[in-house]
């Protein structure tokens, strides 16, 4: 929940609504809100308040964050799914671990 917070590019409605739907708790949802939207609105904060002067060094900065919290959210999503698939040998199956009795 906290990458999906973190990204700026999802519409905090679908992330509620999908929360709402799944299986996640409360108190998880509710400290993944807390910690993820607070660098989003800074970034969104300081490109308000530099918009009127392009060379601010603060319209800058808010840029440079808004465009970290993209890539390095698309990142931390991109480990925690390869994370949660089996890896896949050569010919694109994925493997499964050796279990002693069939299945």
């Amino acid at each position: 929940m906290l990458i999906v917070r973190l990204v700026p590019l999802f519409p905090f409605a679908i992330v509620n609504y999908g929360a709402g739907v799944s299986a996640v708790r409360f108190r998880p949802y509710l400290a993944a809100t807390a910690i993820g939207i607070v660098p989003g609105t800074l970034a969104y904060a300081g490109i308000g308040v530099s918009l009127h002067d392009p060379s601010s060094p603060v319209l800058w900065s808010a840029l440079a964050g808004l465009l970290a919290l993209t890539v390095g959210g698309a990142w931390a999503a991109r480990v925690v799914r390869s994370r949660a698939t089996p890896p896949e040998d050569s010919a694109g199956d994925a493997v499964r671990p050796f279990h002693d009795t069939p299945s």
